[in-house]
């Protein structure tokens, strides 16, 4: 698990894209530096792993950002900003899946839905930790996480985030169910709206658009249920 500080100011902010689709962006490119490219973001804030059956997908993250306020330590001045988060599983390899857990290939050659600790690279460092100790492979992880989100805000225009996001896009071209102020509905994920919703056709062929307030978005299976 780890957090990134980003102050009002520091990037020039997306004019219609909520930051954490930036972070999810950073997120599956870190990802598939290490290999994992069997990994998806399931709108509007996990990181599942995916093979060639959806059904048997399953949650390895999740990314949370949220409006804070810190400190400046120096004159005392409130900073507004937001603080990002993102968690892996390193280590279960559970799925919240009802069909169990996934196929071995389901995360390429890694075969499993979880991030191994062995799999992340460990190098020889210096002066931030005494005497030069190795430094874990989570913490290699999170360096990167927070260069990449850097970059990605530094150099990624609204639409290539977008178009990035919707390439991973879970369940995109499906039919899936989801719930919406307490009511349910149905529809066929065609990609991402302007401003980064869920674009979804529904059963009379009506386009609409999810915000993150969404909740439960399941997969509707051939049999018509969850």
């Amino acid at each position: 698990m780890m957090s990134q500080w980003i102050e009002n100011g520091a990037f020039l902010l997306p004019e219609h894209l909520p930051i954490s689709l930036y972070v999810a962006s950073a997120c599956l490119s870190v990802l598939d530096t290490l290999g994992y490219r069997s990994v998806f973001w399931k709108y509007p804030n996990d990181i599942y792993a995916s093979g060639n059956d959806f059904n048997s997908a399953g949650k390895i993250g999740g990314i949370l950002v949220e409006p804070a306020i810190r400190k400046d330590s120096d004159r005392g001045l409130p900073m507004p900003g937001w603080v990002c988060g993102i968690g892996l599983n390193l280590l279960s390899r559970q799925t919240d899946s009802p069909e169990g857990a996934l196929k071995r290939d389901d995360l390429g050659a890694h075969g499993q839905n979880a991030l191994g600790l062995s799999d992340l690279p460990k190098e020889r460092v210096s002066g931030a930790e005494r005497g030069g100790t190795l430094s874990t492979g989570p913490l290699k992880l999170a360096a990167a996480f927070a260069g990449k989100l850097r970059e990605v805000f530094l150099e990624c225009s609204e639409d290539m985030v977008r178009l990035h996001l919707e390439s991973r896009l879970l369940w995109k071209n499906r039919w899936i169910v989801y719930s919406l102020s307490g009511r349910h509905g149905v529809g066929f994920v065609s990609g991402l709206g302007p401003g980064g919703e869920l674009r979804l056709t529904d059963s009379e062929g009506q386009i609409c658009f999810l915000g993150a307030h969404v909740r439960n978005v399941r997969l509707l299976t051939e049999a018509g249920s969850l």
